[in-house]
């Protein structure tokens, strides 16, 4: 555990060191809920990506065949290769380092590195990678964000998440550019990061029915 004013400290620091490398960066988990002490870094990340044309010119030339390079993720491996970042193992010994999730150790402090790309939205990952996950007394199926997931399950008639997007049951995508897209899907007001504690709070920011 860290303590929060240490943990935004380092949090804002990867920041800073990667929004060059990203359209989007914001600081997500326990930090952005506010707790006094944080368990590990939480960064959710819209990467850069850059068209490349066969031998590794900027393509300049509509209808030229290119490639997307994920300026991101090329400064995330060159850390890792030179040992600013060490790949942190779960606790059956295996790493992740995917164009997804990242999970590593930065200087001995636990960070998650989550990068939405498409088809993923925006506003659903920040907003389960805000959390919580897990309620007060470890149950995961107390946590703020599952509930989130059970709610549009609910007032969607058996809608459901994949690949980081609400479906209808029929598999059309919800548009959810940003965190209020997703409450008011879920016909809920916007709940302050702060008191996204546990499944029980979402009960309480739904909207009143309409008579």
């Amino acid at each position: 555990m860290v303590e929060l004013a240490t943990a935004t400290r380092i949090a804002k620091q990867l920041v800073s060191m990667l929004e060059d490398y990203c359209e989007r960066i914001e600081i997500g988990g326990s930090i952005r809920r506010g707790k006094p002490q944080v368990k590990d870094i939480e960064i959710v990340m819209i990467p850069k990506l850059l068209p490349v044309k066969a031998g590794g010119q900027l393509d300049m030339f509509k209808g030229q065949q290119t490639t997307m390079v994920n300026q991101l993720d090329e400064r995330l491996d060159g850390w890792l290769q030179r040992g600013m970042f060490k790949q942190r193992l779960d606790t059956r010994g295996r790493p992740a380092w995917g164009p997804s999730y990242k999970r590593a150790s930065y200087w001995g402090v636990a960070v998650d590195l989550f990068s939405v790309l498409p088809p993923a939205q925006w506003g659903l990952i920040y907003l389960i990678r805000t959390g919580s996950g897990v309620g007060p007394e470890g149950n995961p199926m107390n946590g703020f964000g599952p509930a989130m997931l059970a709610r549009w399950k609910q007032v969607s008639g058996g809608g459901f998440s994949r690949n980081g997007c609400l479906h209808l049951p029929d598999g059309r995508r919800v548009p959810t550019p940003e965190e209020e897209a997703v409450f008011k899907a879920c016909k809920m007001r916007w709940v302050p990061p702060e008191e996204r504690t546990d499944a029980g709070v979402v009960g309480r920011y739904v909207l009143a029915a309409v008579l």
